[in-house]
C-alpha cells in the first residue's frame, strides 16, 4: 500500500495543469486496483514451478493471459476479441443478450457490460425474467454511442464510473429504486444538460436537471454541458466533490448561506468563472476545488478563511483572493493565492459622507471620483473633486439612487489613527469601529439628512470630527514579534518591535508561524477575588500586589505550529492537521517547557533546561522569555478591571454563562463533543476566536489552563505584595484561566488551579512572557 500512497502524492504533487495530467486525481484507485491485481497474478506466476498451470483454462499465450487478467479487473469491454463461453473460470458467470453482458446472483441481475447500438437507451426491468437490480462498474462507461439513459425502477445501485466519459450521453432519467451510487457514475460526460429523478425516489432527487441528495442538502453532480448562471438552492449544505468539473459552460455561480463546505475539485476547469463569493459560512474547501479556472480573476470571501490542506485548491487560477478588511486570520496569501481586501460600500439615494477603511487601488479611486467623490480641498476651507481619496479621508458623494459599491486595496499595516489627527477639526473617517476615547472629542455623523452627534465611529463612514489634543502616541517597542518561520533547525529567530497591531487584526501569521507579546506597564492591583464573588473559592483572599517592572505577556495562547516552529514536534491530542496549527498547544508539562533539571529551580533561580521549548527560545533569541508568575498573569488578565471576568463583567451563573461565552472557550459553548480529530467548533478553540480585554490580550479566560512558575500555595494572606515569586517550595505548580473542558467558575479571573510538573493534559496550555530589564 505505501506504494500506492506514494503514487498517489506524486500525482497530487504535479503541475494540475496539464490537462492529460487531471484523470489521475479521481483514478487512483482504479489505477491502483489494476496494478494491484495485476501484481498478484504475475506474482502467483512467478513463483510456480510450472507457469503455464497457473494459467486460466483455454489460455495458451501471454495476449489470453492479458485478456483474462482484464475480465478478473471487469475491463474486459476494453478488448474486441471475442470471448467464448467457457474459456475462462474467472468469467463462467457472465451472460449475454444483444444489448447486454450480466450476472444473476440471488435472484437479482447485475449489468456488467453494455453492448448494444447506443442511441437514447431504456434499460429494461428484467432480462431473462430475473429484475435487473445493480448496474456494474463501468457497465457503460467510455462509450459515445450513448445519447441517452432511462434507469429504470428495479435498480438500486449504480456502480464506480459506470457511465464515466460517455462522451455524446445529454440525458439520464433515474428510477424510483436507486438508493446508491459508486464513485463519480458520470464522471467526464461533457455532453450531460439534464437530471431527472423519480419524484419516488427515496435518495436523491432532481431541480432543473441537477442531481441532489433526497433532502436537498447536498449538491451531488452539475451537469457538465448545462450552461448560463446557476444559484445553488437555499439549504444546501455540502457542494460534493467534482460536483461542476469541468462544466465549461458555467457562466457564474451563487452559492448561499446555507453551504459549509466546498469538496475536492468542485469547481475544477469551470472555464468561464471570472468570479467567485464564498459566504462566511463556508468553513472548508478541498483540494483542487478551483483547480485550472483559467478566466477566475476574484475570489471574494465573506468570512474568515475556510479550512484547507496544501496550496493545490486554486492551482492554474490567475486571480486574487479577496477577504472583508478587518477580518481575523489572513494573511498574505491563502492555498496559493495572493490576498487583497474589499468592502462593500452601500450609498443611498441623495447625498452620502463616507470614508475609505484601506489604500484605494487606482480603479477603486477612479470608480467613486467618477461618482463624483468630494473632500477638503489643501486650504480644508472648500469641498472639491479630488485626485487621491488617501485612507481615513471622508469625502461626499451625491447618488441619483441608492447603489452599492466594491472597493479594493491594500491595508495600513501599521497606522495610528489617533495620530494622524490634528488639533482641531478633521474631516476623517476609523480604519475599523471604535468610539470616542478622549475627553473633549467630538464627531458629527451624517444620516442621509442632517448631521448628527455621536461618539461611535464606524468604519466606512465619515465624520466631521473635532480633537482637542494631547494625544501621546504608544512607544515603538508595545508589541515584541518573534519570527519562527525557520523551524526547529534556524540558528536564531528574528525579533522586532511594533508599536500598534495590524490595522486589519492579526493574521494567522502571528499565531503559527510568529510570536507576538504586547508590553503591559509596571503598576499595583487587588489580586483575589471579593467574598461575594460568585463561584469564588477559599484559596482568593484579596490583597494588594505591586509589580514593579513592565513585561510582555503573550498576546495569544502558544499555538501547536508556533511549538512544532521550536520543538520539531506535534505533542497534542487534538491533532487533525486541517485544524491544529493555530489551536492552542496541549498535553506538554511544565517541564516540557522549562525542563525538569535547571528548569525546575523557579524560584531560587530562573535557569531553563537547554532542551526545553524555552530553552531553545533563549538561546536562537537572546531574550530571558518564561512562563508569567501568577501575579503577572492575574495583572495581566485583569487589565484594569475588577469583576470576575476581564470584560468588566461577572458571572450570572456558576456553571453555564453568556458572559464567558464571549471571552472564551468553556464547556457550555464548544467544549462538550470533543474528539481528538474534530474541528475547532468543539474542544480547543483557535486562539484569538473570542473578545480581547482591554490590553489586546485573549484566551486568558477558557480555552486551556495556562502554566504559571510558581509552586502552589492554598492561602496566599491579605498582606501587600511586591514581585512575589510564589511560593518557595511544594509538589505543585499554578495554572490559571480555566479551559474548553471547565465550567464558569473555573475560567475567572482570580481561579486558582494546580498539578504536578511533569502532567501533560488534554486542557494544559501556556503563553510566554519577558521582563523588561
Amino acid at each position: 500500500m505505501e506504494f500506492f500512497r506514494q503514487l498517489r502524492h506524486s500525482v497530487a504533487m504535479r503541475d494540475m495543469n496539464a490537462k492529460a495530467l487531471r484523470p489521475a486525481r479521481k483514478s487512483i484507485c482504479r489505477v491502483a486496483r489494476v496494478c494491484s491485481l495485476t501484481f498478484l497474478l504475475f506474482f502467483m506466476l512467478s513463483v510456480s514451478a510450472e507457469p503455464s498451470r497457473m494459467l486460466p483454462a483455454g489460455t495458451s499465450n501471454a495476449v489470453d493471459f492479458a485478456s483474462s487478467v482484464d475480465m478478473a479487473l471487469g475491463l474486459a469491454s476494453r478488448r474486441t476479441a471475442p470471448q467464448q463461453d467457457g474459456n475462462s473460470i474467472l468469467r463462467s458467470a457472465v451472460r449475454s443478450d444483444d444489448d447486454y453482458e450480466y450476472t444473476i446472483s440471488n435472484n437479482e441481475v447485475t449489468i456488467t457490460q453494455y453492448t448494444g447500438a447506443g442511441g437514447d437507451i431504456v434499460i429494461p426491468n428484467t432480462i431473462d425474467g430475473v429484475p435487473v437490480t445493480g448496474i456494474g462498474e463501468e457497465a457503460f462507461a467510455y462509450l459515445a454511442s450513448i445519447t441517452g439513459v432511462a434507469i429504470p425502477d428495479s435498480v438500486i445501485s449504480i456502480g464506480d464510473w459506470a457511465f464515466a466519459e460517455c462522451d455524446n450521453l445529454s440525458k439520464v432519467s433515474i428510477g424510483a429504486g436507486v438508493v446508491t451510487m459508486g464513485e463519480y457514475p458520470f464522471d467526464l460526460c461533457l455532453r450531460l444538460v439534464e437530471f431527472v429523478v423519480s419524484q419516488a425516489n427515496p435518495a436523491y432527487s432532481s431541480v432543473d436537471g441537477v442531481l441532489f441528495d433526497k433532502n436537498m442538502t447536498i449538491l451531488l453532480l452539475y451537469p457538465a454541458a448545462k450552461s448560463g448562471a446557476y444559484q445553488i438552492p437555499d439549504g444546501v449544505v455540502s457542494i460534493s466533490a467534482w460536483a461542476f468539473d469541468e462544466c465549461g459552460l458555467l457562466a457564474s455561480v451563487l452559492i448561499p448561506d446555507s453551504v459549509t463546505s466546498i469538496g475536492e475539485g468542485a469547481f475544477s476547469y469551470c472555464a468561464q468563472l471570472a468570479k467567485v463569493i464564498i459566504p462566511a459560512s463556508v468553513t472548508s474547501i478541498g483540494g483542487w476545488a478551483f483547480d485550472g479556472c483559467s478566466s477566475l480573476l476574484a475570489v471574494y470571501f465573506a468570512g474568515v478563511p475556510p479550512l484547507t490542506e496544501g496550496d493545490n485548491h486554486f492551482l492554474g487560477v490567475p486571480g486574487t483572493a479577496y477577504h472583508v478588511f478587518g477580518t481575523a486570520g489572513w494573511g498574505t496569501h491563502y492555498a496559493g493565492l495572493p490576498t487583497a481586501y474589499y468592502y462593500s460600500c452601500k450609498l443611498t439615494a441623495g447625498w452620502n459622507l463616507i470614508s475609505a477603511s484601506l489604500n484605494l487601488d487606482q480603479d477603486s479611486q477612479s470608480l467613486l471620483l467618477n461618482k463624483g467623490a468630494m473632500t477638503l480641498d489643501a486650504s480644508s476651507k472648500a469641498y472639491a473633486l479630488s485626485g487621491n481619496l488617501a485612507a481615513t479621508q471622508a469625502y461626499w458623494i451625491y447618488c441619483q439612487a441608492a447603489d452599492e459599491v466594491t472597493l479594493f486595496g491594500t491595508a495600513l499595516e501599521s497606522f495610528d489613527f489617533e495620530a494622524s489627527l490634528k488639533l482641531g477639526w478633521n474631516f476623517v473617517g476609523p480604519l475599523c469601529d471604535r468610539s470616542l476615547w478622549s475627553a473633549g472629542a467630538v464627531a458629527w455623523g451624517w444620516n442621509g439628512q442632517r448631521f448628527y452627534p455621536t461618539e461611535n465611529l464606524l468604519a466606512g463612514n465619515g465624520y466631521w470630527l473635532y480633537w482637542p489634543g494631547g494625544y501621546v502616541a504608544p512607544p515603538e517597542d508595545t508589541y515584541l514579534v518573534i519570527d519562527l518561520s525557520a523551524g526547529p533547525d534556524a540558528a536564531s529567530y528574528p525579533v522586532s518591535t511594533r508599536t500598534t497591531a495590524p490595522a486589519g487584526g492579526w493574521t494567522d501569521e502571528y499565531k503559527t508561524t510568529k510570536l507576538v507579546l504586547r508590553k503591559i506597564p509596571a503598576g499595583t492591583f487587588t489580586m483575589g477575588s471579593p467574598a461575594n464573588e460568585l463561584g469564588r473559592d477559599p484559596d482568593e483572599t484579596q490583597h494588594p500586589v505591586t509589580l514593579t517592572k513592565d513585561f510582555y505577556v503573550g498576546v495569544f495562547e502558544v499555538t501547536q505550529k508556533q511549538w512544532e516552529r521550536v520543538m520539531g514536534n506535534w505533542p497534542s491530542w487534538f491533532s487533525n492537521a486541517s485544524y491544529r496549527d493555530a489551536r492552542p498547544v496541549e498535553q506538554i508539562s511544565y517541564d516540557d517547557i522549562r525542563g525538569s533539571s535547571a528548569g525546575a529551580g523557579w524560584p531560587g533561580n530562573n535557569a531553563v533546561d537547554a532542551g526545553s521549548f524555552l530553552g531553545r527560545l533563549r538561546t536562537k533569541t537572546g531574550l530571558d522569555f518564561d512562563l508569567p508568575t501568577e501575579a503577572q498573569w492575574e495583572y495581566a488578565c485583569r487589565a484594569g478591571t475588577t469583576t470576575a471576568l476581564n470584560s468588566g463583567k461577572n458571572l450570572t451563573d456558576e456553571y453555564e454563562c453568556p458572559n464567558v461565552a464571549e471571552v472564551g472557550r468553556y464547556w457550555y459553548n464548544g467544549g462538550s463533543g470533543y474528539s481528538s480529530d474534530g474541528d475547532t467548533s468543539v474542544g480547543s478553540a483557535k486562539v484569538g476566536s473570542y473578545l480581547p480585554n482591554q490590553w489586546g490580550l485573549y484566551d486568558m479566560h477558557g480555552n486551556v489552563w495556562e502554566w504559571c512558575l510558581d509552586w502552589y500555595q492554598s492561602e496566599l494572606g491579605s498582606a501587600a505584595q511586591t514581585d512575589p515569586p510564589g511560593a518557595a517550595g511544594g509538589s505543585d505548580r499554578v495554572a490559571r484561566g480555566g479551559g474548553w473542558g471547565r465550567y464558569a467558575y473555573d475560567c475567572r479571573s482570580a481561579d486558582r488551579n494546580r498539578d504536578w510538573p511533569s502532567r501533560r493534559g488534554i486542557i494544559l496550555g501556556f503563553r510566554l512572557v519577558r521582563a523588561v530589564q
